[in-house]
């Protein structure tokens, strides 16, 4: 069991009250210490879907709508719930995209509510997750702080939420932390795989290409029909997703991007081009606003003539931008572009290996 200690409160002292009468016991003085938050004996819950171990004077269950878990301590005010975001992003994306925004994300938590920090958080499967702490957020009568953790297994993604109000969570966030870290899927929901010592061979889903990823990289497989394959450094610290066009040899625009690769690119150019590729995103953009000081073109030593490297920001579904960055392979028939979400310096500070993936695309003949 995790031991919580409560704080020392050895209350005011009494003072005597002259009088003939016997003194009668002063009322007790309201205090700002916390009561004490009970943590019972740590049992596992196991679900259809995951496990995690939980102390057992939780209640905890699999809810409703689709919720994996609800969960909840009411001496402490504690609430938690988990979802599974389903299609909505492909699995890993959901780490760059939270963490950029992190600042709205826990804004939309209520009146007042602060972000306090954004790290990464070890689990016991391995499996890549984020944790993403706010307090003095306003919900209804009280004020809570909390954590969002956010997990992949692969192709989806989970967000699992643990708040309690202020005089309780400083109390609790080491027990939260611990579940959170507990947390394990069953087999069957996991689909992301790890490079190992060395480089790793994958395959399209639909047999179109293959590609290569770096030793000890991360990559999954989607349920998106245009982003097949989503590829991650060992930290998950930018995510990128494969796309690829076929057939486009009569193309008026790949016939210009050809005679580019021996060129230049106009800015003009680079933003038609950019806007083209993300369109196979679906995520409610609103335009890429390319800059045009970080287009570059990269020969290569693959199949393709050359790999243009566009930079910028886009709008996700109406909210704050976020920076993207696109590694786009010319063929003599095809494009394939590589889609990476992260800050564009540190994007740009694993480029060697992102032109290593790009330039291992094999398009299937």
């Amino acid at each position: 069991p995790i031991a919580i200690v409560p704080v020392d409160d050895p209350g005011p002292e009494a003072t005597a009250v002259p009088t003939e009468e016997p003194a009668e016991e002063p009322a007790e003085e309201a205090t700002d210490q916390p009561s004490e938050v009970v943590v019972g004996e740590i049992v596992p819950f196991v679900s259809s879907q995951i496990s995690v171990m939980v102390p057992d004077n939780w209640n905890v269950d699999e809810g409703e709508f689709g919720t994996l878990l609800a969960i909840e301590d009411e001496p402490s005010g504690l609430t938690g719930e988990m979802q599974d975001f389903g299609d909505q992003f492909p699995g890993l994306l959901i780490f760059p995209i939270f963490e950029g925004q992190a600042e709205a994300l826990i804004a939309s938590m209520g009146d007042g509510a602060e972000l306090v920090s954004v790290d990464r958080l070890s689990i016991e499967q391995g499996l890549p997750a984020l944790r993403i702490e706010f307090r003095n957020a306003e919900n209804f009568d009280a004020v809570i702080d909390g954590v969002i953790y956010l997990y992949s297994s692969g192709s989806r993604a989970f967000g699992l939420f643990l708040g309690a109000p202020t005089e309780a969570w400083a109390q609790l966030v080491g027990t939260v932390d611990a579940v959170a870290g507990s947390l394990v899927f069953n087999e069957s929901e996991v689909d992301l795989l790890v490079a190992g010592d060395e480089p790793l061979l994958v395959e399209d889903p639909e047999g179109e290409f293959s590609l290569t990823i770096p030793a000890g990289w991360i990559t999954t497989p989607t349920q998106d029909e245009d982003l097949r394959v989503v590829v991650s450094d060992p930290d998950v610290r930018i995510v990128g997703a494969i796309a690829l066009e076929s057939d486009v040899s009569d193309d008026e625009q790949l016939q210009a991007l050809t005679e580019a690769i021996a060129g230049a690119l106009s800015e003009e150019d680079a933003a038609a081009l950019a806007n083209e590729v993300v369109s196979a995103l679906d995520l409610g953009q609103e335009g890429f606003e390319v800059d045009g000081t970080q287009t570059e073109i990269f020969p290569t030593e693959g199949e393709s003539m050359g790999v243009i490297r566009i930079v910028g920001s886009i709008a996700i579904e109406e909210g704050p931008t976020m920076a993207m960055s696109l590694y786009i392979g010319i063929y003599t028939d095809s494009v394939a572009a590589l889609i990476v979400f992260g800050e564009p310096a540190e994007v740009q500070g694993m480029e060697a290996d992102l032109l290593d993936i790009i330039d291992s695309v094999v398009i299937a003949q």
